[in-house]
Formats: C-alpha cells, structure tokens, sequence
C-alpha cells in the first residue's frame, strides 16, 4: 500500500480472520499483512482518521469477488495525489524491489 494524497487515509479488511486487519494507509510504500483471508473478504478505505465509518466517505470498497475468489492474491493499494484509489492484482511497478515477505 501507499498514499500520495497528503490526506489521512484508514483502511479496513475484513474476512474470515479475526480480528479484522485495520489502519492507516502510509505515505511509504508498505506490506500490511500476509495470510489466510478465506475468499469472501471486504476492503474499504476511506479519508479518515480512524477505522472507515458510515458516515465517511469511502474512497475504494471491493471483494474478494472481484478478483474471482482466488485462494491465493497479492493485493496493492494506491491512494493517488488526487485523492482516487486504484488497487490491483500482483505486485505493482511502484514497489520496486522492496522484499514481499516484509509482513507485519
């Protein structure tokens, strides 16, 4: 994940772990969890200071499903300076070669 907004920006990803993972979306590019998820997960990101509310407005929520449900992904997430946020698939060419495996 990253975040070249300038503006605070929270995360949370649900699934069939607990507790669910959340936190901030960092300014530095940065691994924020590695493991089972299970296939009906949920991640939401809004502009916020804590964890998204309802009363936020939520820049980004997808599902597992739109990636298929796979039993295995590699997830990014990029807050663009305009605010968007884009996620994808593998790993993106921003990451560099900075070491997947740097799970927290």
């Amino acid at each position: 994940m990253r975040d070249l907004s300038g503006l605070p920006h929270h995360y949370i990803f649900r699934g069939e772990h607990h507790p669910d993972t959340e936190g901030m979306v960092t300014d530095r590019p940065a691994t924020i969890g590695c493991g089972p998820v299970g296939r009906d997960w949920d991640l939401v990101v809004s502009q916020s200071l804590g964890p998204p509310d309802p009363a936020d407005e939520v820049v980004l929520r997808i599902t597992g499903e739109a990636f298929g449900n796979p039993d295995v992904l590699t997830l990014w997430l990029s807050v663009e300076r305009d605010g968007t946020a884009a996620t994808g698939e593998g790993v993106p060419e921003w990451w560099g070669d900075r070491d997947l495996q740097g799970c927290r």
